[in-house]
């Protein structure tokens, strides 16, 4: 499974759907949110400048990384915005 299915599953499972492989008009149902997440991905590739990179750090420890702390800033805007 490429990282844009991926990405694309996950965005279909958040707006509702039971089953992303679920056709409609002959389309599993994650397909039609391809666009978003090209679009979701391609936000991401540039890191913001806080994310800075550790000696030693391989390069899977450094994605992650990445991945966390653009997941943990969503997180604290959430809260922010809850408060």
């Amino acid at each position: 499974m490429t990282m844009i299915e991926q990405v694309a599953r996950a965005i279909c499972k958040t707006h509702g759907a039971f089953d992303p492989d679920a056709l409609t008009n002959g389309v599993a149902a994650w397909k039609y949110y391809v666009p978003e997440a090209r679009a979701a991905i391609a936000a991401m590739r540039e890191p913001p400048d806080e994310i800075r990179l550790e000696a030693g750090q391989t390069q899977y420890e450094a994605y992650q990384a990445i991945i966390d702390a653009a997941l943990k800033e969503n997180m604290e805007q959430a809260r922010s915005a809850t408060s």
